[in-house]
């Protein structure tokens, strides 16, 4: 009976090729919607959950609660470690210090050429051995205790260890210089570092090399690069560590806007107010919104699925007529077409392998390169793929075989039985429900991209057009080659300015500070963003003044300048009244000379800070330069070639402005691609739900079509009888999608301070490209039942 059935589904899926396939692409879409999606996010969920005990990992992190505002920072002071091991000593404590932008030069063995440098603009951590006690890193040869309890040693991964020695194997022993600087023994290799974890390990080197410089550091100085975890015991709750924080506070920090708490490790990857080592985040919001579309997708394909299968009963009636009144029983029939479902919708979970797996180049480009889609390689994916098949197989086919097995014996004989095929209003439903999903999808995609081209244009308040910024040695030879290096540049044809700074008006290099403003004895409730440059940074990035004057060229802190968010902060409404007034900030005071127009720090989802800007030369450590509009390419390289003159033991790199700032929106820019591919997916699947009903209409008034047209109807007139009847439901799936779309874009919108507004054109747009693709859909077979010779459809059968 089996083989029957089969044989049977196999011949009717022969006979009905065109009805198969639209199937069979609806539900292939839907499935690989649903794969892609579970990959995705299984991936995100699956962050640093592979440590041993992971639910009992925090990290301490820094809010500083002013009256106007709360600050978050995932750094915490540098004596913080130390002083926490000693005030809960039931707690397993690691230090951990994140090097960016770090070169590393292999110094030469016996009978290698000479030194090779590397720039590892991330991955070389500072460490003692108990972060490896906590993190479950695997090492490859020595071990934490041995490698990290002593200085100026570090352990490279294998495959860093290849890229500086060729093989991993001979790496134990040899010699690497940080930033020309510090001296390194490599000691141990670490076991290359997942890709689903926030410490993208390259490097770790021994706290102890640096120790001693931070003995000096104190409570007050906060970087989000030091950072410190613990792991508490078996069985404590964490309000046992979370209650006492408030008095360890005012133990050591004098301060009641200072305020430490502890982060779990499942937050970190999920939570951009604090950030992460791998410097990427996603929100929860955004996973649930992904697999919420990824369930509406596949929910589109079985409607499709359900639609053309009942509207395919007619064709069938007779079949199912002869095997009852042959003794066939109702639970054998609906097996049968259930099973028939079952071959389809394997087929469509097997192309929708493969195409996941065809498309892996495009998930490994949005996702970084850190999860290509192939779910053969995943014993969890193939489990889910299986489960999926069942369930869309029973969701699918359950209600079609209900339907098809009822048909009585007599009018299936005579062809009546189409009128007993389900609701023709439940169809409309789903159809509805279809082109509703796929016009939310849309209004979203119009709004995403208009808040991308919005990122992309937005005046920033200084320029950024053609401004190329390249890292500067620190040490104290090249400081003495600076001013020369200076000087020899600005006579090339193709560079106009040049400024030395700690960091461009925008991008990295923030640093923070409190201060007290002019005669106030305490600090003021908010701390300034303090940029390090010298008179040139205004020129060169275009800043523009609107009170006082630029502060003069100075070695150390003499003058500020402030913003006008500075100004709004302390109450004042004329720029004239601060000037002369004075900031007093790490010891050290210093007139306030100007106010600049104010300018974005970061990117636009935050407010701008307020700013002070003063000189100090030991706090520069890049060059922006402002370049002709022309001959950039060979500009770039003559700069380079007097870089390696003056700093031949450096590496030279350089960077545009631009595209570091466009790096701020790279998360946003490929969920929007995500969500562009899902909205045409889901329009797609709409569509051909909407040509299943269709087809199921005109399949009933076939006779109808054939009278009015001997009566004297027209092929335009009887178009039009059935395009006005479907277009409403497209305008019915328009007026549910609108507020939905509106109130979910709307929150999402919240997540950025500066942002554009929702208007009535995305909303139009959106309908008008529903109503012109479903017109297409629906003329393609209105056309054809009008066009059909009325003959055939009115002689008796």
């Amino acid at each position: 009976m089996l083989k029957n059935y089969l044989l049977i589904a196999f011949r009717n899926f022969r006979k009905n090729k065109v009805f198969s396939f639209i199937n069979v692409l609806g539900l292939t879409l839907g499935i690989a919607c649903s794969v892609a999606i579970f990959m995705i996010v299984r991936y995100e969920l699956s962050f640093d959950r592979f440590h041993a005990h992971p639910d009992r990992i925090y990290r301490v992190v820094s809010e500083y609660r002013y009256p106007q505002e709360l600050e978050y920072q995932s750094g915490v002071p540098y004596p913080l470690p130390e002083a926490f091991k000693h005030d809960f000593p039931q707690a397993q404590v690691a230090t951990v210090v994140g090097a960016s932008n770090t070169q590393i030069s292999v110094l030469p063995a016996a009978g290698d050429a000479g030194t090779r440098r590397f720039r590892e603009k991330e991955g070389i951590f500072y460490t003692d051995p108990a972060f490896f006690e906590i993190f479950n890193f695997k090492w490859g040869m020595g071990d934490a205790r041995t490698v990290l309890s002593q200085p100026n040693t570090i352990a490279l991964t294998r495959q860093t260890a290849e890229k500086y020695f060729g093989d991993w194997r001979i790496a134990i022993g040899r010699t690497i210089q940080l930033d020309n600087t510090t001296l390194l023994t490599v000691q141990g290799i670490l076991e290359d570092v997942p890709s689903n974890t926030d410490f993208p390990l390259k490097g770790v080197v021994s706290y102890a090399t640096i120790a001693k410089s931070l003995e000096k550091k104190d409570w007050g100085i906060v970087s989000s690069h030091h950072q410190c975890y613990i792991q508490l015991p078996q069985g404590l709750p964490v309000t046992r560590i979370t209650d006492q924080l408030p008095g360890f506070r005012k133990k050591y920090v004098d301060l009641n806007t200072d305020f430490f708490t502890l982060e779990p490790l499942s937050d970190i990857h999920f939570n951009a107010l604090y950030g992460n080592f791998g410097a990427r985040t996603i929100n929860k919001e955004t996973l649930w919104a992904l697999s919420l579309i990824g369930a509406f997708i596949l929910a589109l394909g079985c409607i499709n699925f359900i639609n053309l299968a009942t509207a395919q009963a007619i064709h069938r009636s007779r079949e199912v007529g002869i095997r009852k009144v042959l003794g066939s029983q109702r639970w054998q029939l609906g097996l049968q077409f259930l099973g028939e479902t079952a071959l389809q919708v394997s087929m469509a979970s097997l192309l929708a392998v493969g195409l996941v797996t065809l498309l892996s180049p495009f998930s490994t480009e949005v996702l970084n390169g850190s999860l290509p889609l192939k779910p053969l390689q995943s014993p969890a994916t193939l489990l889910f793929i299986a489960g999926l098949t069942i369930l869309v197989t029973f969701v699918s086919g359950a209600y079609p075989a209900m339907i098809i097995s009822g048909f009585r014996p007599i009018a299936a004989l005579k062809n009546k039985a189409a009128n007993t095929s389900g609701s023709l209003s439940l169809r409309r439903v789903l159809v509805v429900g279809q082109f509703a999903v796929a016009q939310i999808l849309i209004v979203g995609v119009l709004v995403a991209i208009s808040q991308m081209n919005f990122f992309r244009n937005a005046p920033l308040g200084f320029n950024k057009d053609a401004i190329v910024t390249i890292g500067l040695p620190v040490d104290s030879i090249s400081r003495t080659k600076w001013e020369s290096f200076r000087q020899e540049l600005l006579q090339q044809p193709g560079v106009e300015k040049i400024s030395l700074s700690s960091a461009p008006p925008a991008g990295k290099g923030n640093s923070f500070s409190s201060f007290r403003y002019n005669q106030s004895v305490k600090d003021e409730n908010f701390e300034v963003n303090v940029k390090l440059a010298d008179a040139n940074y205004f020129t060169t990035y275009g800043l523009q003044l609107i009170a006082g004057r630029v502060y003069q060229s100075s070695d150390t802190i003499r003058e500020y300048v402030v913003n006008e968010t500075f100004l709004k902060k302390e109450g004042i409404h004329d720029p004239a009244a601060v000037l002369g007034k004075y900031i007093y900030m790490n010891d050290k005071k210093a007139p306030i000379v100007g106010v600049v127009k104010d300018f974005h720090e970061h990117s636009l989802r935050d407010p701008i800070d307020p700013a002070a800007i003063t000189t100090n030369n030991h706090g520069y450590t890049m060059a922006g330069l402002k370049l002709s509009a022309t001959g950039i390419p060979s500009t770039i390289q003559q700069i380079g070639q007097l870089f390696n003159h003056y700093f031949p033991e450096t590496l030279f790199e350089h960077q545009f402005l631009d595209e570091t700032i466009a790096r701020y929106y790279e998360q946003e820019e490929k969920l929007s691609k995500i969500f562009k591919v899902f909205a045409v997916i889901s329009l797609l699947i709409s569509c051909l739900g909407l040509y299943g009903l269709i087809l199921f209409t005109t399949s009933q008034r076939i006779k109808e079509v054939g009278i009015r047209k001997v009566l004297g109807a027209s092929v335009t007139g009887i178009s039009l009888l059935f395009i006005r009847e479907f277009l409403w439901l497209i305008g019915i799936a328009f007026v549910i999608a609108s507020p939905v779309a509106w109130y979910f874009m709307n929150k999402w919108l919240q997540n950025f301070t500066y942002r554009v507004q929702m208007t009535g054109w995305m909303f139009a747009a959106t309908g008008v490209m529903a109503l012109l693709i479903g017109l297409l859909t629906i003329s393609v077979q209105t056309i054809r039942t009008a066009l059909a010779n009325p003959v055939k459809s009115l002689k008796t059968e």
